[in-house]
């Protein structure tokens, strides 16, 4: 009778454990659902949270590292050193730019571990005059990519027409033009020709994002544009000989597409670029040299 009982109470049991466990098992579909959810939604903030990183693509304890190397080694380099970046890249900075609030990009003189090269950073305006700050929060999957890495090239070579000594600038060189940073295809010249000539003094330039305006206007408007190329340089009218950068736009050349060669040409839209805020005379808001 014993068994009897016990077994026909097993239906009894399991009917029971039947209607418990049709609310157990929705409960737990409901909390494995919310817990799947919980996490994607966790997964979707981690991929949206800003990582510190530079416009050029450099994680900043990497950026850290090349220009404190820069600052604390900055002799003479005589290395030709320019850095090219593609059409693409600057009109998705300017884009990127403009959805962050910024008000203009600094760039920095930096020693990689295989040569010089340069570190690109946003800045945002503090309400105080003349004070631009590096920020270096940023989202965008489009800075993780090689594009936004940039060519580095050592040769003087490869498109990089303002170290020839034999380049003839327009006769039209003085441009009809307004733009405060322009420089005329000799200025250029001159300064990327002689930027080696003693010890560094600047450790970087600060430009408003009015030269990516620019910039992006005149490669929209020449059909074969393809870039830009950021070169070192050297002021030498200035009383005191500070170094910065020249940037002008490219083009492929006619003999070989992949090279990216500079064009000059007088028009609406900005070619030439130097001119911009130098550190150590104005140094509101940089992040190097670290203030102590």
């Amino acid at each position: 009778m014993k068994k009897l009982l016990l077994l026909s109470c097993i239906p009894l049991l399991m009917a029971g454990c039947s209607g418990n466990g049709s609310k157990t098992s929705a409960d737990s579909t409901s909390l494995a659902t919310s817990s799947k959810t919980d996490s994607s939604r966790q997964s979707s903030l981690a991929i949206a949270l800003p990582e510190l990183i530079t416009l050029n693509g450099v994680p900043l304890a990497k950026a850290d590292g090349y220009v404190s190397d820069f600052i604390s080694s900055a002799s003479v380099y005589k290395s030709p050193t320019s850095i090219w970046f593609s059409k693409a890249y600057i009109n998705k900075i300017k884009l990127l730019l403009e959805k962050e609030g910024a008000d203009g990009i600094r760039l920095y003189y930096a020693k990689y571990p295989n040569g010089h090269n340069i570190i690109v950073v946003s800045t945002r305006g503090t309400g105080v005059p003349n004070t631009h700050q590096d920020y270096f929060e940023h989202s965008d999957p489009f800075l993780q990519t090689a594009e936004a890495k940039g060519i580095v090239d050592y040769t003087g070579k490869n498109g990089a027409t303002l170290y020839d000594p034999a380049l003839k600038c327009p006769d039209a060189d003085n441009c009809n033009t307004t733009y405060n940073h322009y420089l005329t295809c000799s200025e250029a010249a001159d300064r990327v020709r002689n930027f080696s000539n003693d010890r560094f003094v600047t450790t970087s330039e600060w430009f408003q994002k009015g030269v990516l305006d620019y910039l992006t206007e005149e490669l929209d408007n020449t059909p074969t544009a393809d870039g830009i190329r950021i070169y070192y340089a050297r002021n030498t009218s200035a009383t005191k000989k500070t170094h910065g950068f020249v940037i002008i736009t490219t083009r492929p050349s006619s003999t070989n597409s992949n090279i990216h060669e500079d064009y000059y040409t007088c028009s609406s839209h900005i070619i030439r670029v130097d001119n911009g805020e130098q550190c150590p005379l104005s140094c509101n808001g940089v992040t190097w040299p670290k203030q102590q």
